[in-house]
């Protein structure tokens, strides 16, 4: 994974190593770290790196491989799937086996909590999913029950999900996720629902709920 500042990372079982800035052919042994669990991802957000693990993620703070600090998480929320991990709002977005999570300084939330029972969420199969942020929307997708895809639009829950990224407990703002999402969704079942056939026409782009529809 490349960052700013012209860093590359890599990785190796539990091992963290970034190479020299602006070097990419040279990786020196001072510059990797250790950490508690077998890594599965590292990606750059901001200034910082993110590492999802097979237990607890790290976040590295610091403004060279020189002085790069580690820090472990508070949540055992281990990334199952490489692929499903994207930088977005300040943080990164992956999936665990409880749902998918956000992880930031604040420590990590599993955003999805109010959305997916545990047992939902495992049969996505969600060491399959992958994901990508595009015009901020968080689109993932998964092979369980058949294989689909979700659309989180990033803007437009911005509101609702700040509530659920902060270090605070509380059911209120998930509760408040949940009906949003369930309205947004409305607009296509909608349409399952009619007892006619309908037809419809979209005019410009067609990502994400286009495709549900």
């Amino acid at each position: 994974a490349g960052g700013q500042g012209g860093v590359v990372a890599g990785f190796l079982d539990n091992i963290v190593t970034f190479c020299e800035p602006y070097c990419p052919y040279a990786w020196p042994a001072q510059y990797q770290q250790p950490l508690l669990f077998p890594i599965v991802c590292v990606l750059p957000f901001g200034t910082s790196w993110f590492v999802g693990t097979k237990g607890n993620p790290y976040i590295l703070y610091g403004d060279s491989p020189s002085n790069y600090v580690p820090q472990k998480l508070n949540d055992s929320q281990a990334c199952v799937s490489a692929r499903s991990a994207v930088a977005a709002m300040g943080g990164v977005f992956y999936a665990s086996p409880d749902g998918y999570c956000f992880a930031s300084q604040n420590g990590v939330e599993v955003a999805t909590q109010a959305l997916f029972s545990k047992e939902d969420w495992q049969a996505l199969t969600p060491s399959s999913i992958f994901a990508v942020v595009q015009d901020s929307v968080l689109y993932f997708w998964y092979t369980g029950n058949g294989g689909g895809c979700y659309g989180l639009d990033l803007v437009a829950m911005g509101d609702t999900l700040s509530g659920m990224m902060t270090g605070e407990v509380s059911a209120r703002p998930r509760a408040e996720f949940h009906t949003r999402l369930k309205s947004m969704q409305q607009s296509i079942t909608a349409v399952a629902d009619c007892r006619t056939p309908t037809i419809a026409s979209i005019h410009g782009w067609c990502i994400g709920g286009g495709v549900d529809l």
